[in-house]
């Protein structure tokens, strides 16, 4: 790897999770205020562990997807310093799979269908936004 190959590729995958942090926080927004507009709550519980439900607020939803968002660059940019060629591969792989286990809490919580459904749709679009950009510079590099 050439000197100025090695710093795009250092700036790649940190840029990238930046504009993935961008998309992923407009999608949320996106998501919670269409749920909102149509009358469901998206309740969730009042505190971890509760059987408590209230409705999800915004503050909350952005600050996780941001935490997200920053956990994901982190890990990709991992990936890319100690697996280069199967990084994309293992990043994929990885964030389908928290994908699909953050799911999990949604049926088990006794939520209303209308919460699952657009708590599901937040979770796919916040997941999207930030895989695909972070995915896209793992691949290109």
């Amino acid at each position: 790897m050439t000197a100025a190959s090695s710093s795009s590729t250092v700036t790649s995958v940190p840029r990238s999770g930046m504009v993935a942090a961008a998309f992923a926080v407009s999608a949320a927004l996106v998501a919670y205020l269409g749920a909102r507009s149509v009358g469901v709550a998206m309740a969730i519980p009042s505190r971890p562990g509760s059987t408590v439900l209230e409705p999800l607020q915004l503050p909350l939803a952005i600050g996780f997807t941001v935490a997200v968002a920053v956990a994901a660059t982190i890990l990709a940019w991992i990936l890319e310093r100690f697996l280069s060629q199967a990084a994309a591969t293992v990043f994929t792989v990885t964030a389908l799979t928290v994908l699909g286990l953050s799911m999990m809490p949604l049926v088990t919580l006794g939520l209303a269908g209308s919460d699952i459904v657009a708590l599901a749709v937040l979770h796919v679009a916040v997941g999207g936004a930030i895989l695909l950009p972070l995915r896209r510079a793992l691949v290109t590099g």
